[in-house]
């Protein structure tokens, strides 16, 4: 698992770039560069438990800002932190297949779900980021966890409204055309 964030890194995380987004979500290139800057010098020590995956151990300032830039597709030199969040939660998964999604989003019949609700679904990524636990050990329920952190990433007060939050994960904007 040295290519994913665990799951205090993903939470560090989302809380850091919650707080350092504005009002309308974004966050300056700059400072979510910076920010990976921070967390990739501070993961070089032992204990750090809000670091990046080992994998970024490596990464330079370069390679952060090439990253965020990807995710600046209209150049006005902020990103949203929810795109950038969702990104790192799910670094790993594949994209969603299109038809599956609207297949997914189809069966659910309400506008808004709870936390529970949410923790149902078969999202296209809960086997990829499911837990590759040792024989005779505990499982760690990685997949249910992520879930949930998608889950206080995305909701409103009312809960997660699931057509949004379709759309987003269709990610219409950095799609190649088929």
């Amino acid at each position: 698992m040295d290519d994913k964030f665990n799951v205090p890194q993903l939470n560090s995380l989302v809380m850091e770039l919650k707080m350092l987004a504005d009002e309308e979500e974004n966050i300056q290139n700059r400072v979510a560069i910076e920010l990976f800057v921070r967390k990739s010098q501070n993961s070089k020590f032992l204990g750090d438990n809000g670091g990046l995956p080992k994998d970024w151990s490596n990464f330079s300032q370069t390679h952060f800002e090439k990253m965020v830039r990807n995710l600046d597709i209209d150049h006005i030199g902020c990103i949203n932190y929810k795109v950038l969040a969702t990104c790192c939660i799910l670094l790993q998964s594949q994209l969603p297949d299109l038809t599956e999604l609207d297949r997914m989003l189809g069966k659910i019949k309400v506008e808004y779900l709870n936390q529970e609700q949410f923790s149902t679904i078969n999202f296209w990524f809960s086997k990829s980021e499911e837990s590759k636990d040792r024989e005779y050990s505990h499982s760690f329920p990685r997949s249910q966890l992520i879930k949930e952190i998608l889950y206080q990433l995305h909701a409103d007060p009312e809960g997660v409204n699931m057509q949004r939050l379709g759309h987003f994960f269709k990610l219409d904007r950095i799609r190649t055309p088929q």
